[in-house]
């Protein structure tokens, strides 16, 4: 159970665990979007002494999810469309992004492989599903981040070495600037068929805690995703995630350094929620069996890239 009181522009919550003992976190206003946190906190690492609470990350917030809005008129309930603009959308998952950039940091210094947490929109309301994000040690297995990086922007050759990915291909027709790279992709997953049109940003050198991270995250693309309709699969109305390559410490020291960055963690983290309208009346249930799933799902995803960024070129 969470409490929480304002303390001089601050706000402090307590964790009161099984045992009525209350565990104060301690967390400042985001410099980002101060209303796109909540209160929520690594309650599952919070006895573990490699990291003190003060730095247990915030869970970041997304926006109003565009495709769930509706208004009423005089005779029926009816569905708005009200896109987010691609500013918004990816200014909303690069903050998602750095959130669960910290989060993994946490996951990777008390070895855990998961964690899950909840999202809130604006008005404070739950998402239906929840964020999840997770991490695969590849220390000493000879990857280099170059060839983990060429994998994840593959997206010709997703199918067969990602799973759950049935069909996936780059848009480049739909950048808007040189660090973003469009793509198509439709998944199958628990007997359902989802499609989507998501704008992948590249992060190059991104530095937290003292460590250098290769950071690819995507964010939907609203209106293109509303576009395809749901005549060959069901559409989802929010859609961001990415992936984390921690550099190694020991790289060795030659002239070429891009070759040479070898990895020593791979993450990926992931919210999505599926459109209500194309589900119908298996849209509560589909929300839940996606959170029950969420730790498979994202695990198998990061092995999947690293088992295929360590096949040869032409087994690729």
């Amino acid at each position: 159970m969470l409490t929480s009181t304002s303390i001089q522009g601050r706000e402090e919550t307590s964790i009161v665990n099984s045992d009525s003992e209350e565990i104060p976190v301690t967390r400042e206003e985001s410099t980002d979007n101060p209303s796109s946190y909540c209160d929520k906190t690594l309650e599952d690492l919070a006895s573990k002494e490699e990291r003190p609470l003060d730095r247990t990350p915030a869970a970041v917030v997304s926006g109003d999810m565009p495709l769930l809005a509706k208004a009423k008129t005089e005779t029926d309930e009816v569905w708005e469309f009200n896109p987010r603009t691609r500013a918004e959308s990816r200014n909303e998952a690069w903050i998602f992004a750095k959130s669960a950039i910290k989060i993994i940091d946490v996951l990777s210094d008390a070895s855990t492989p998961f964690y899950t947490w909840e999202i809130t929109d604006t008005a404070g309301e739950a998402h239906p599903t929840n964020a999840g994000a997770g991490r695969v040690d590849v220390s000493g297995r000879g990857l280099l981040v170059e060839t983990l990086d060429q994998r994840i922007m593959d997206f010709g050759n997703y199918v067969g070495n990602v799973k759950y990915v049935k069909e996936c291909r780059s848009e480049p027709d739909l950048a808007t600037a040189p660090d973003e790279f469009p793509f198509f992709q439709r998944i199958g997953v628990a007997g359902q068929a989802f499609h989507y049109t998501l704008n992948m940003v590249t992060v190059d050198n991104y530095e937290y805690e003292g460590r250098t991270y290769s950071i690819r995250y995507w964010h939907l693309l609203d209106q293109e995703t509303f576009d395809l309709g749901s005549d060959a699969a069901n559409r989802t109305a929010e859609n961001m995630g990415g992936w984390v390559i921690r550099h190694a410490l020991d790289n060795p020291e030659t002239e070429d350094v891009d070759e040479s960055i070898y990895a020593d963690e791979v993450g990926y983290f992931l919210h999505s929620i599926p459109y209500e309208e194309d589900v119908g009346g298996w849209w509560g249930l589909m929300n839940f069996a996606a959170d029950k799933g969420a730790k498979s799902t994202i695990l198998s995803s990061i092995n999947g890239l690293v088992n295929w960024a360590e096949k040869e070129p032409d087994q690729s």
